[in-house]
């Protein structure tokens, strides 16, 4: 009978713990930092795609704090921002990137995405009763998007929740990450493509708390910029591929959303 080595306790540690994919998350961030990202980007173009990012994340404020007059006017800026996004992205020479290698891809996008869940776990641990307070709002949430049925049934809450899901994941990640943090890594200022990094990951991931904070107020709107920061990992570690980070953030927001109003 063999006695299990100190080698054997540190692999499965190792295991444990998924080393690996941290330093390939890390192999794979370094990479895309050590060259310059191009076509380079002048501020203009950069202040065009903070106002469009920054424009309908207010207009959600200013409407949550002002309900005697609450309107669609968000969801619509939303959308219009949105396209006005693929625009920037059209007329500045940035292509969208299609995604070869899906296991890699997904990997590292899962792997960037539960680190920044660590500030939201963290919460919700912490502060259980999160989700109930916010049951109210994301019910009038699901609710309007079928206006015409008084009472839903369980599969017409379940379609509900889910197009609700798939217009965040897709509009949020198209304004900020596809435009936003694809200009500000080409934004020539900025001569290191580190620094490019750095600020395109913190302006990203802080507009993107801001954009929840009507919805799950203050606290869950600073645990929701760590996964923003996951988010920008993720693009950037794929080298900018959309479609990845667009279906976490739906599994994000259907698990989250369903938990808060079924539970």
């Amino acid at each position: 009978m063999t006695t299990p080595s100190l080698d054997d306790d540190d692999t499965v540690l190792k295991a444990f713990l998924a080393v690996d994919r941290w330093q390939r998350l890390r192999v794979a961030l370094g990479r895309q930092s050590a060259t310059c990202a191009e076509p380079a980007i002048g501020s203009s173009v950069v202040v065009a795609a903070l106002l469009l990012a920054s424009t309908p994340v207010a207009l959600t404020i200013v409407d949550q704090l002002t309900p005697e007059t609450s309107s669609r006017l968000p969801t619509i800026a939303f959308g219009v921002c949105a396209v006005l996004g693929i625009v920037l992205r059209w007329r500045t020479g940035l292509p969208f990137f299609r995604t070869h290698h899906w296991r890699e891809s997904l990997g590292l996008t899962h792997t960037a995405i539960a680190l920044g869940c660590v500030p939201a776990v963290l919460v919700v641990l912490f502060v259980p009763e999160l989700l109930a307070q916010r049951h109210d709002i994301l019910t009038e949430a699901v609710s309007q998007a079928q206006p015409d049925v008084p009472q839903m049934s369980l599969f017409e809450t379940l379609a509900s929740i889910a197009t609700i899901a798939m217009w965040a994941a897709v509009v949020e990640e198209v304004l900020f990450r596809a435009m936003l943090v694809s200009v500000i890594r080409r934004w020539r200022v900025l001569p290191l493509q580190r620094h490019r990094d750095i600020a395109a990951a913190v302006t990203s991931a802080t507009i993107f708390g801001a954009a929840h904070y009507a919805t799950w107020g203050p606290l869950a709107s600073l645990a929701l910029v760590g996964l923003g920061l996951g988010f920008v990992l993720a693009y950037i570690a794929t080298g900018e591929q959309l479609l990845p980070v667009v279906i976490y953030h739906f599994i994000f927001d259907a698990l989250s959303i369903g938990l808060s109003i079924l539970l």
